[in-house]
């Protein structure tokens, strides 16, 4: 589980998405699911199309094991029981990445270019973040957070400041260790004050209600 009081959704989203296409992979063909690279590619698949689905539904390795056992077979389970419980699987799988993806804050824009404040990504993909990162001064924008005339100002040292901080502290930033606030903020605040400010303004966004929730119950 994750800590609610680390900001945490740019690291989120592709956890969430990796296993949305791991649960798809059990009963949608395999060429159909490695199609799936973008965000926008697995919030918008459409998980009720039958002529993407495998010939035979993968039930996982227990499941599997047990159809093989002796005690198993000695039941003389019908193959119209069996073809039963396999689309109720398909049904129950289909439920579980449909309520998923209803459930998380990465089917909205803003969510998905989050990910441009992850140092991993920074150091991976700087161009795919500069263009995430203007997807969020867009959001921003247009909700009356950033004045549209700063916007070049703030890409640039984003720009700045992908290109000039230590790669190896990008690519080694590892969570557990160390909270993304903190980080970016240690690097960005003093020569970058501009780009941290939307840094700093994004990494403030409610991530859920659990944290008001409890301010509730005390």
């Amino acid at each position: 589980m994750y800590q609610v009081d680390k900001p945490m959704m740019p690291f989120l989203v592709p956890d969430l998405l990796k296993l949305v296409k791991d649960l798809l992979a059990r009963f949608v063909q395999r060429d159909v699911v490695e199609s799936l690279v973008t965000c926008s590619d697995v919030v918008g698949f459409d998980t009720t199309n039958i002529g993407k689905y495998c010939p035979a539904i993968e039930l996982g390795f227990s499941a599997d094991k047990i159809i093989r056992s002796d005690n198993f077979k000695k039941k003389k389970v019908s193959d119209r029981d069996m073809l039963v419980v396999r689309t109720e699987d398909r049904s129950v799988l289909k439920a579980m990445c449909k309520k998923l993806l209803q459930k998380t804050p990465v089917t909205y824009p803003v969510a998905r270019a989050l990910s441009c404040s992850d140092p991993r990504n920074m150091a991976g993909s700087p161009e795919q973040c500069k263009t995430m990162m203007r997807r969020l001064l867009s959001a921003c924008v247009e909700g009356g957070f950033v004045v549209e005339a700063g916007c070049d100002e703030v890409v640039q040292q984003f720009d700045d400041f992908i290109h000039t901080c230590v790669k190896g502290e990008l690519e080694n930033f590892y969570v557990a260790d160390d909270h993304l606030d903190t980080f970016l903020r240690s690097r960005m605040a003093v020569n970058y004050p501009t780009a941290w400010s939307v840094c700093e303004l994004a990494l403030l966004l409610s991530h859920g209600q659990a944290f008001v929730e409890r301010g509730f119950t005390v």
